[in-house]
């Protein structure tokens, strides 16, 4: 007869749900992985400020400012929190694998830039406040890396946390008639070098460093054979948030990424999302760079021939009598 202490495996089917996104090798994980330091009240510092600053912004044509005040005071109070969780030896709580405070401050930042965007701080033909946006993520995103010791699942999930915020900016601000660059159809040399073009450029490299980061946090689980952490559906959907925030250069790199994943890993509906998306990724480089052949590559000769493409990897995969992949290639045509 064996007893079961009903507690001890409440506490190993929590350690379970943990180990996806942080380290649980510890001896003493197991009883006092759950014990966490809630800075309620800098929680509530922030809340208050990000509240005020969303006002601000939305009532005033000072919507840059209120963001920039608002990236300030959330870098300090994240910095003490974290300082005091240091401190007492305690760890912060986790949400989506990114601490809380932190995750609290990103959100923040997204509505006070959302909120300045509705209304009279609405700038046309103005990327600071993007940039500002970014750059103030990217940095929170990596206070919460510093000192820890399992960046193999930290990185991953700061990333995703960064670029996820990004594409929800992107697409509630497009929804709600804030100027923000659209998908696929950004041109950044059209207006001016310090408030349209560097920003938007200075975007596309932290988002380029952002997907080089990410394959190379694949390449060494694969190297250690380590489990996948993502799955087929994390790996496209980072394609595709890559995708709609990119002017070309990282959206390509993605691209070429995930089809080596997709190899890597023996995950078919990786390389059909790449397929799928491949046409528009194109469609992001005729805006610009390759306008001068815009008449030849419109989006319907694209996917014609990304269409052939896939109609050849099917053919042969029928040849090689290889199911596993032969339903995202039909997909892919």
């Amino acid at each position: 007869l064996k007893q079961l202490d009903a507690q001890l495996l409440r506490l190993s089917e929590g350690q379970k749900k943990r180990a996806k996104r942080t380290e649980t090798s510890d001896e003493n994980d197991l009883l006092v992985g759950d014990i966490h330091y809630r800075p309620v009240v800098l929680l509530l510092f922030l809340s208050v400020s990000f509240i005020g600053s969303m006002w601000f912004a939305y009532a005033t044509p000072y919507a840059l400012l209120s963001l920039a005040f608002s990236a300030g005071f959330s870098v300090v109070l994240v910095g003490l929190t974290r300082l005091r969780a240091t401190n007492i030896g305690l760890r912060l709580p986790d949400v989506l694998g990114v601490e809380l405070p932190i995750f609290v401050a990103m959100c923040g930042m997204v509505l006070v830039h959302i909120a300045g965007r509705m209304t009279t701080g609405l700038l046309s033909e103005d990327a600071q406040h993007l940039c500002v946006l970014a750059a103030t993520l990217v940095l929170l995103a990596g206070m919460g890396l510093l000192g820890r010791n399992d960046l193999g699942l930290r990185i991953p999930s700061a990333l995703e946390a960064v670029v996820g915020l990004l594409v929800i900016d992107r697409v509630l601000c497009i929804l709600f008639g804030g100027e923000v660059p659209l998908p696929f159809a950004a041109d950044p040399l059209a207006s001016s070098l310090t408030e349209w073009t560097l920003p938007l450029f200075g975007i596309e490299a932290m988002l380029l460093g952002a997907v080089v980061l990410f394959d190379w946090v694949e390449g060494e689980r694969l190297r250690r054979e380590l489990d996948d952490h993502r799955g087929a559906f994390g790996r496209s959907a980072w394609l595709v948030g890559a995708a709609l925030l990119s002017l070309g250069p990282a959206s390509i790199v993605a691209f070429f990424f995930a089809l080596r994943r997709s190899l890597a890993w023996q995950q078919p509906a990786v390389a059909m999302t790449a397929l799928l998306i491949a046409p528009f990724l194109v469609q992001s480089w005729v805006v610009w760079l390759l306008s001068p052949f815009a008449s030849l590559l419109t989006l319907a000769n694209v996917a014609t021939a990304f269409g052939l493409v896939a109609l050849g990897w099917t053919t042969t995969l029928v040849a090689q009598r290889n199911g596993l992949w032969l339903s995202s290639a039909l997909w892919s045509v």
